[in-house]
């Protein structure tokens, strides 16, 4: 019994490290937060990030970003800049400009476990995307808000 109990406690201590060492990561800017951040708080890297790969453009002001990568920002997220609302994966960037945005439906409620789903429609039917935004801390909600409010 006491091998047992030393392997159940090596493997618990090992899983608080990564959990403690993933936090700091986090904390750093290193790895994606798992809040919406204001653009303000975007760590500089990570805006370079979205710069490069073509999801945002020069000059374009975030307003809200939340990523849905665990390693980078690269995997996936959304964000609301002064010209559209945008969701991306990796490879593909689906947009609706701030003039055509016509409503913004919760489509899927979300929970602690679970994204909470925006669809934000365009004026034309074949122009909407999808926001998968965290449900904790009324982060979606705060962003799903700050999309209907470019509602003319």
């Amino acid at each position: 019994m006491g091998a047992f109990l030393r392997w159940v406690g090596t493997a618990f201590g090992v899983l608080v490290m990564i959990g403690v060492v993933f936090g700091f990561l986090m904390d750093a800017g290193v790895v994606p937060s798992d809040r919406v951040l204001s653009g303000s708080d975007i760590p500089q890297d990570q805006f370079e990030v979205l710069l490069s790969e073509g999801i945002v453009e020069q000059g374009e002001v975030i307003e809200l970003f939340y990523s849905e990568g665990l390693i980078s920002v690269r995997e996936g997220g959304s964000l609301l800049t002064d010209r559209r609302v945008i969701a991306y994966e990796e490879g593909f960037i689906y947009e609706v400009r701030n003039e055509d945005i016509s409503s913004v439906e919760m489509t899927q409620q979300g929970d602690s476990l679970n994204y909470s789903v925006y669809t934000v429609m365009g004026e034309d039917e074949e122009n909407w995307v999808d926001l998968w935004l965290p449900h904790e801390y009324g982060d979606g909600e705060r962003f799903a808000n700050a999309v209907k409010a470019k509602i003319r």
